[in-house]
């Protein structure tokens, strides 16, 4: 059954599968030059199940916002795929170039994901956010796995298969759903600071107290100041 909430935010890296599908479509319709255009104008029904991890979600997750990720060898395609994705969803895509060079880099590309979710994310919108974790290489994905259970807590990871193995009723997209909650400090602050550190007492709060769907659990001998901790989180 479809996720029918039209405030879904979806964010999502672009990998070579993708590309091969909306190539896959064009030339299975004769569109000739790969134009955007063509693409959308394109009357005939995409290939059940040969559209590619991106769109296996974007169909499914009905979203008012669907952001693309591209590294610098998928950004040359990213209005194809633009074009690919609008034709099953009616959500805004917005394709970022991010200039990630080498796509099976971890830190490279954890850089170019926190620096997107920087200036995108926010902790009242947090439950909105849905994080693809099929699409692109292994870094891509490990960077949204960790990004969606750390840094940007509080909204839901997906998981996309192939036909072949689909759910009985023919779903291929599922909420991944973590038995844990991966720890805050797992999370590199910028500031040069230890967990008793009254600078990173304030980081937490900024970034996890205004999320609702998380539960902050304070522990401590008696008297370091559990209690006002709280209190601030409140």
């Amino acid at each position: 059954m479809e996720n029918t909430s039209k405030d879904n935010i979806i964010v999502s890296w672009v990998g070579a599968e993708d590309i091969r599908a909306v190539r896959a479509f064009c030339a299975r319709n004769g569109i000739d030059g790969l134009k955007e255009e063509d693409i959308r104008a394109c009357t005939v029904l995409d290939g059940e199940g040969a559209n590619g991890p991106v769109r296996t979600l974007t169909d499914w997750l009905l979203a008012r916002q669907v952001y693309l990720l591209a590294a610098a060898d998928t950004a040359r395609d990213a209005g194809l795929i633009r074009a690919f994705v609008e034709r099953g969803t009616k959500a805004a895509c917005t394709v970022v170039e991010t200039g990630v060079t080498a796509p099976f880099s971890h830190e490279e590309v954890w850089q170019a994901t926190e620096a997107f979710l920087a200036r995108n994310w926010s902790a009242d919108a947090a439950a909105s956010f849905n994080f693809h974790l099929t699409a692109g290489t292994p870094a891509m994905q490990a960077a949204l796995f960790y990004a969606s259970q750390v840094r940007y807590a509080g909204g839901h990871a997906w998981r996309t298969v192939d036909p072949s193995l689909a759910a009985a009723d023919g779903t291929q997209c599922f909420e991944v759903r973590l038995p844990f909650r991966l720890p805050a400090e797992l999370w590199s602050a910028p500031l040069g600071i230890c967990l008793a550190d009254a600078a990173l007492s304030s980081e937490i709060l900024k970034i996890y107290a205004p999320v609702r769907t998380i539960s902050i659990l304070v522990m401590g001998e008696t008297g370091v100041g559990k209690s006002l901790f709280a209190r601030q989180i409140h």
